[in-house]
């Protein structure tokens, strides 16, 4: 079942104030049909160099596990998953404006006859606070 459109717009504005704590050189929102991702963002390490991301934004009116599970399209999971850019998935709960967030490599992928076609994503959702602010930028830093 996908959630209404406004759900949808809700998460990402909350996402994207998310993101600007994250403070990046540069931010800007997919706008064009098909996009894989919600967001691309720059960050600038300590050494001067520019680290580019993209953002996969998840909305749910639930609270966020510790694990987060979803489906997508078979197509939709291999772009996400052999991009070449490095992709942050982050999970908003609408209700509660609780966000959390992963990074695509650490998604695991399985496919089964019973999902018609599409994959299963499951990833640990770290739940944001400052710590989970800091690794975010740690890890940003040494990519």
């Amino acid at each position: 079942m996908s959630l209404p459109d406004y759900v949808q717009r809700r998460a990402e504005i909350l996402a994207e104030l998310f993101l600007r704590e994250l403070n990046p050189k540069f931010l800007a929102q997919a706008t064009f049909q098909g996009a894989t991702w919600d967001y691309m963002a720059a960050f600038q390490t300590k050494a001067g160099r520019l680290i580019n991301i993209t953002v996969k934004v998840i909305a749910t009116e639930k609270p966020i596990p510790e694990e987060m599970i979803f489906v997508m399209s078979n197509k939709q999971a291999n772009e996400i998953l052999n991009s070449n850019l490095p992709i942050l998935i982050v999970v908003v709960d609408v209700k509660t404006n609780s966000i959390a967030c992963n990074w695509v490599s650490k998604a695991t992928v399985s496919h089964s006859s019973r999902l018609n076609g599409d994959a299963r994503i499951r990833f640990p959702a770290l739940k944001v606070d400052q710590g989970t602010v800091g690794k975010l930028i740690f890890d940003i830093e040494k990519m």
